[in-house]
């Protein structure tokens, strides 16, 4: 149903696959490469479903920073505020670097960018 979701053309076959992996398999442990690849999606509503897949993940707890960072570049805005919440909730400010820090509070994007202030401010 996953491979359904994100391969799709046509929008209706997307959301029903991904309708019917909620109904069907919400218990399923998805793999952190195809939730990464739900988030990339050109398609909004993909990328909302990888964010609230990703909310779930049992993987986040050991997720290195590198990861998170990449995570961070998501480009729907309602997916990259889930993501900014799991980043919060499972990172804590000493895994990153005054680097990084700064770096996430420069970008663009006002959630991350809040993000990476809250780290300097606590840091």
């Amino acid at each position: 149903m996953l491979a359904v979701a994100t391969n799709a053309r046509a929008r209706l076959v997307r959301v029903w696959a991904m309708q019917l992996f909620q109904r069907e398999h919400s218990n399923f442990p998805v793999p952190l490469e195809i939730i990464l690849r739900l988030l990339e999606h050109e398609d909004a509503e993909v990328q909302q479903f990888g964010a609230k897949m990703l909310e779930t993940s049992s993987a986040l707890a050991t997720l290195p920073v590198s990861e998170w960072l990449k995570l961070l570049q998501t480009k729907n805005e309602e997916a990259l505020q889930l993501v900014c919440d799991a980043f919060a909730k499972h990172v804590s400010g000493d895994r990153l670097d005054l680097r990084q820090c700064i770096e996430l509070a420069s970008v663009r994007p006002v959630p991350v960018a809040r993000l990476g202030q809250r780290y300097l401010k606590d840091g």
